[in-house]
């Protein structure tokens, strides 16, 4: 990486955290001379709520740019000698499964015994529900020579339960986890157990997850930036300041940490975002190595993406508003560790966010009401630097790692299509709706459109349709009393229309594609 790169991504970010501030304190002014102004409720109610909002996505991105920035400057990984491990301690390598394919269990085993380690263990623990799954497991822990250990009736707390109730048995003083679709790399203990060895209060170490199946399916391609956002610079800058959390998958921990919080926790759908919680509450540390070393299969198609994505938002949304107040109390854990949980715990609230500013200049444009009123030469100088300064920076961090443009654009369109569900995943959060545990499905079929899944999403299209045609008119054929105005609002209909249609435009194409071979 030429050194003028990170120069150039760094001058960036400052030039962006001053001009978010410059920003900021514009939106907050006008909004606040815009209510004193503004004598409807409805009006007012809508000011709010979009300032708000945006306030949101503010304090979200700068969390993300100032992780660019501590990446960058300070993040160093370390670099491993093979030579001189010797005597290392022994590891349980654990594979939880239910009801998975059996093609897909077979993959995972043939790659974890294919490590290159001198004492390890790889233990299925089966936690299935249908007779012929748990004989096809024994079958192939049979021939392959793997342990076996079926979670013992009455089950409890999913996939976190069937891994307490064999740390009950447990004796090695490290235990890896890998999911059932997770191919582990040959050096991946030797990667991460000499680092667990080095710093003796390191509770575990989390790698990054990456898809192997992205040429055949088009949702795992847009899935994949998801991934790659997350795991690149986010992870990074929070692993400077131990605020990692257990992803579920391609991780090592320490027994000891594991058993000192009484395990995984099993009233959270997800339990590793939780039990990291309780671990960091407890003193101990946490540590992200970025070394890609298993690659895993990604949502198949939009519906167990939606699946997937509830399932994250809905339990770690659970866990922050439960743990807020702890959160911010605890003398455990350093003003580092509290921003990056808050950040982490709070960012499934993008749905709501999101569906606000969707509606905003529909709103507008069909019945007059403003978000906000500015003067456009002000709303200009604020806003232009913000938002180009944010794009180029955020497109230049994502070229230092070799992602092109075009994944940008179906990771975005793919995220405004989430909106509704992270939504949902809120209020079900805010108002304690009973949730369970949903897994994807590993062999469902990629060409699937859920479109008794979509209505809101459609519901949306339309109504940006209708808004534009509404515009033009006003523009073209009517006049319209502020024209600056309603250009802008036009801009962002028509901006969010194509993120809103760009991946199922996509996923349409290739599914006509693969019916006509």
């Amino acid at each position: 990486m030429a050194s003028k790169k990170p120069k150039m991504v760094f001058a960036l970010g400052v030039g962006f955290v001053a001009a978010m501030v410059a920003y900021a304190i514009f939106r907050i002014s006008s909004s606040m001379e815009s209510l004193f102004t503004f004598s409807s409720p409805f009006g007012s109610f809508i000011i709010i709520l979009f300032l708000i909002a945006e306030l949101f996505i503010l304090v979200q991105s700068s969390g993300y740019f100032f992780n660019i920035l501590f990446s960058i400057t300070h993040y160093k990984r370390p670099l491993i000698s093979y030579s001189g491990q010797k005597n290392m301690p022994a590891v349980d390598i654990l594979i939880p499964v239910h009801d998975e394919p059996e093609s897909v269990v077979f993959k995972t085993l043939v790659a974890a015994q294919h490590i290159d380690y001198e004492s390890y263990r790889i233990i299925v623990v089966d936690n299935s529900s249908q007779a012929k799954s748990t004989k096809a497991m024994q079958r192939i822990c049979k021939e392959r020579g793997i342990d076996y250990f079926e979670t013992p009736y009455p089950r409890h707390g999913a996939k976190a339960g069937a891994i307490n109730e064999y740390l009950k048995i447990l004796r090695a003083p490290y235990i890896a986890i890998f999911d059932a679709d997770y191919r582990a790399s040959r050096d991946f203990l030797k990667l991460t157990v000499p680092q667990m060895e080095a710093e003796k209060d390191l509770a575990f170490i989390q790698t990054p997850q990456f898809y192997g199946n992205l040429e055949s399916i088009p949702i795992s391609k847009a899935a994949q930036m998801q991934q790659s956002i997350f795991y690149e610079y986010i992870c990074e800058g929070k692993s400077l300041k131990s605020a990692t959390f257990m992803c579920g998958t391609n991780l090592l921990i320490r027994t000891k940490a594991l058993r000192s919080v009484g395990g995984f926790d099993e009233e959270s759908i997800t339990e590793d975002f939780s039990t990291s919680f309780k671990m960091l509450f407890k003193g101990w540390k946490t540590k992200y190595y970025n070394q890609t070393a298993a690659f895993g299969d990604g949502p198949r198609n939009i519906r167990e993406y939606f699946r997937q994505q509830y399932r994250w938002a809905r339990g770690t949304l659970g866990v922050f508003f439960k743990s807020f107040f702890k959160l911010l109390t605890s003398r455990q854990l350093s003003f580092g560790q509290r921003v990056e949980f808050i950040l982490s715990g709070s960012y499934y609230t993008i749905g709501v966010v999101w569906l606000i500013l969707l509606l905003m200049p529909i709103l507008y444009i069909l019945t007059g009401v403003p978000a906000y009123m500015a003067d456009p030469v002000f709303y200009f100088w604020a806003y232009i630097p913000y938002f180009l300064l944010s794009l180029v920076l955020f497109f230049q961090s994502l070229f230092l790692r070799h992602y092109r443009a075009g994944d940008w654009l179906k990771n975005q369109s793919l995220t405004l299509l989430t909106a509704p569900v992270y939504a949902k995943a809120f209020f079900h959060s805010l108002f304690n709706h009973k949730a369970r545990f949903e897994k994807t499905h590993k062999n469902a079929s990629i060409h699937e459109i859920p479109w008794d899944q979509l209505y809101i999403q459609l519901t949306l299209i339309i109504l940006s349709v209708v808004a534009i045609f509404v515009a033009l008119i006003k523009l073209f054929v009517i006049g319209w009393h502020d024209m600056v105005s309603l250009s802008i609002n036009l801009f962002w209909c028509c901006f969010h229309l194509l993120l809103l249609t760009y991946l199922l435009i996509y996923v349409i194409k290739n599914k006509n594609k693969k019916e006509k071979k």
